[in-house]
């Protein structure tokens, strides 16, 4: 099983194991020398979406997370400031 291109990030607790997200295969993610995290075994990366809209505070905005192919990916919508965990080459549940 493999995820498309489009496909929307949807995190599930590590371990589980519903037949069309197995998380132990699913999320594990490797941060590549740019910045990008790519889907391990793949040229899938985490992409944030261009529109963003207001939460419930005026101060907070969301956006979509996909799943697209790295090389069609801006940088600037794809190179995550993140911290802790991500900060090694590879994370996994």
């Amino acid at each position: 099983m493999s995820p498309l291109p489009g496909a929307p990030m949807i995190l599930h607790p590590c371990g589980a194991e519903e037949s069309f997200l197995p998380a132990s295969r699913l999320q594990v993610f490797e941060r590549m020398a740019e910045g990008r995290l790519r889907l391990a075994g793949t040229e899938l990366c985490l992409s944030a979406g261009i529109d963003t809209a207001r939460t419930f505070s005026a101060t907070h905005r969301w956006r979509t997370l996909t799943m697209e192919h790295c090389a069609g990916v801006p940088l600037s919508l794809s190179v995550l400031g993140v911290s802790g965990r991500f900060q090694t080459a590879q994370h996994r549940c």
